[in-house]
């Protein structure tokens, strides 16, 4: 297990650098903040960060919007892209936020929440996690001379996208209209209907569209949760603002991500090709994960790879941590009665 996730954040926000430095803080990570002239080196150093924060809300990115976008559209075509994710966060309708999105991993529009960018900065972290992994064993496979699945990217254009909204039936309309042309809308009137919908077809996510009262829908996705098939579905929620309070409580019982009422059209499809496109990429890696599996590197009672591979892959691990000023930890477990 590597050490805490490092952030940088690009462009200083005086009015909000302290409490998101200080949730960083609390939530595991590693944080440094830098104006866009000093990012460089942070970027070329030996400890690179795993996720770049550039925060749209700061005095310098105000005055130079395009500057960041640049930034963002350099790294994303550079190599450090497979290996660290692009978070924009403030971002308002001075962008072509349609235009920029593509250069971001993650993108959250409008008043800076540190509950919310930290929840999802850790989203980002574990999925780059796994990516790493994942080509780290592609790699130790290869070495042994086996066949395996080539590694892939975070997909591009997302298609056929199937959307399940529970909630206010008087918005559903207005739902249609803004992701118009991206995604297939189906609608529940009943946490009870929907949670049936969910078991008899797939969904790409779930938007909860409620209003002041959110209560009956906390339950919803606690419930959700319980199932272990339904998991990692995103669950987006839709809220008045007034009632968006205790995000971090709602991000505990199970929702992905939220969105403020009243929101523009650009703002939830922007946040809808977001979580479907992250969910894709950890199901596409899922399925490279069990088919990267070989009979000569795994152990055939328990399906866990063997001593050799391990030792082979450990000197892979402690390559890229040398190569990284990266920490990590090694824990072992000792399994009887196998039989």
């Amino acid at each position: 297990m590597q050490g805490p996730a490092r952030v940088l954040i690009v462009g200083r926000d005086d009015a909000h650098d302290h409490s998101l430095a200080e949730k960083l803080s609390e939530s595991g990570f590693e944080s440094l903040i830098a104006e866009i002239t000093r990012s460089a080196a942070e970027l070329s150093g030996s400890r690179r960060p795993d996720v770049v924060v550039l925060n749209m809300q700061s005095s310098e990115a105000r005055r130079r919007p395009r500057a960041y976008v640049a930034l963002a559209q350099t790294l994303k075509n550079t190599t450090l892209a497979s290996r660290m994710r692009i978070m924009c966060v403030g971002a308002d309708s001075k962008l072509d936020l349609r235009k920029a999105a593509p250069h971001f991993d993650d993108m959250l529009i409008g008043e800076v929440n540190a509950d919310q960018v930290c929840h999802r900065l850790h989203a980002l972290v574990r999925l780059n996690t796994m990516h790493e992994e994942l080509v780290r064993r592609l790699g130790t496979s290869a070495r042994y001379g086996l066949d395996a699945p080539p590694p892939i990217a975070a997909p591009g254009t997302i298609r056929d996208v199937r959307i399940l909204v529970l909630g206010e039936v008087m918005e559903f309309t207005g739902l249609k209209a803004a992701l118009s042309g991206s995604a297939e809308l189906v609608g529940a009137l009943t946490n009870t209907a929907a949670l049936d919908f969910l078991s008899r077809s797939a969904f790409d996510t779930v938007i909860v569209n409620a209003g002041i009262d959110i209560g009956p829908y906390i339950e919803f996705a606690r419930e959700l949760r319980r199932n272990s098939r339904q998991y990692n579905l995103p669950l987006l929620l839709l809220a008045d603002r007034d009632a968006l309070q205790g995000m971090k409580s709602l991000f505990e019982a199970g929702f992905t991500d939220v969105v403020a009422k009243p929101y523009a059209a650009e703002e939830l499809h922007i946040r809808v090709d977001t979580l479907v496109r992250e969910s894709r990429f950890r199901d596409a890696l899922r399925d490279i994960y069990s088919r990267a599996r070989h009979f000569a590197t795994s152990d055939a009672l328990t399906g866990l790879y063997n001593r050799g591979f391990l030792m082979e892959h450990l000197e892979s691990v402690i390559a890229d941590a040398a190569r990284t000023s990266q920490s990590f930890s090694l824990a072992r477990l000792s399994l009887s009665n196998m039989d």
